[in-house]
């Protein structure tokens, strides 16, 4: 009897053990499955492109498959201003910390703005795409609620949104949800570790990504939520942060 009942606890314990560890399975699946794909976007060209539209701009990796080279990067038209858009790629590009070690910097020191504009730039456009690349002239304001320096002014092809430029540009206030600021990642930023948070509730698989502008210290950055709030205070992100995602910006000029 004693012998059986020893059993009976083995075949329990193997049970419970097999539960758990199917249990962990799916948990580390459903953590990490796949980014779903969207339908197919419906493009305008660059001359027809309002507000609003999405347009095919360069190319970037983004399916993660080496082996068929780069795909065009899709933007969100976001402004149409004195014959320029402002384009917003459409997804999250690539996952790149806002700077590659800790400090305390601003947006004209940090490595993600000599990334975007030296290896993205000059890496993934033509040279009749990149005479169409306005050079920008940007200003990147001090923390709104914390005084926290922005920096000098910069001229950057490519850029980050400001806080300023986000509220602007989607007429929604920083603390609010905001369908136009949410955003997926590429296939080939998950791979890279981008995080995602469909598991939080903010909608299928949206990201978190960075915007120029400073947090309350030097060493942290505003950065969105993935339902499209801004985190520009106390919940900002520090700068050498691995797992956000990058929504390169840039000024197209259509008169060249």
């Amino acid at each position: 009897m004693a012998s059986s009942t020893k059993k009976k606890k083995v075949w329990v314990l193997i049970i419970a053990a097999v539960v758990l560890i199917a249990a962990a399975i799916g948990a580390w699946l459903y953590f990490h499955r796949p980014v779903e794909e969207e339908d197919s976007l419906k493009t305008v060209s660059l001359e027809n492109a309002s507000v609003g539209d999405i347009v095919l701009f360069g190319s970037y990796e983004q399916d993660d498959d080496m082996s068929n080279g780069e795909e065009q990067i899709a933007w969100d038209v976001w402004a149409k201003e004195d014959g320029k858009l402002l384009l917003v790629s459409h997804y999250g590009l690539e996952n790149k910390q806002y700077n590659y070690e800790p400090a305390e910097l601003t947006w004209e020191e940090c490595s993600l703005r000599t990334w975007l504009n030296e290896d993205f730039y000059q890496g993934h456009f033509t040279d009749q795409e990149r005479e169409k690349i306005a050079l920008s002239h940007l200003t990147t304001e001090d923390n709104v609620r914390w005084g926290t320096d922005g920096g000098n002014d910069t001229d950057d092809y490519v850029f980050l949104l400001s806080t300023r430029e986000l509220q602007q540009y989607t007429n929604q206030p920083l603390d609010q949800k905001d369908p136009m600021r949410e955003t997926q990642p590429t296939a080939y930023a998950v791979a890279n570790r981008a995080w995602y948070s469909g598991l939080e509730g903010y909608g299928k698989n949206s990201i978190f990504w960075w915007t120029r502008s400073p947090g309350p210290r030097k060493d942290c950055v505003a950065c969105v939520m993935g339902d499209g709030v801004v985190m520009d205070g106390n919940q900002s992100c520090y700068v050498s942060q691995d797992h956000f995602s990058v929504r390169p910006a840039l000024w197209l000029d259509l008169t060249k």
